[in-house]
């Protein structure tokens, strides 16, 4: 299965617009507290996100250990990082 995490605040502007807040979080409600979860991983490695509509609910919690409730809309794949491990070429000049 993929592995998720919450869009940042910045993804969040791009693709909703300056009042994402009212977008994304219709029918949940938003808290400013919820701020702490934004970039965060998704826990939950064996959910396919694909299956779900833009209105069902999921669980997270913060730091602080509140849950929070949360759409499809926060969250986005995680990209796979592979190493490169080509050696980097820089020049010297004296």
């Amino acid at each position: 299965m993929d592995e998720y995490r919450v869009k940042t605040e910045e993804e969040l502007i791009t693709e909703y617009g300056e009042n994402w807040i009212n977008c994304v979080s219709e029918g949940v409600g938003w808290n400013n507290q919820m701020f702490d979860i934004l970039g965060k991983d998704y826990p939950c490695k064996d959910i396919d996100i694909s299956n779900l509509s833009n209105d069902d609910w999921l669980s997270i919690y913060d730091n602080y250990h509140c849950n929070w409730t949360i759409t499809k809309r926060f969250l986005i794949k995680k990209s796979k990082r592979i190493p490169n491990y080509k050696p980097k070429k820089f020049s010297r000049e004296i």
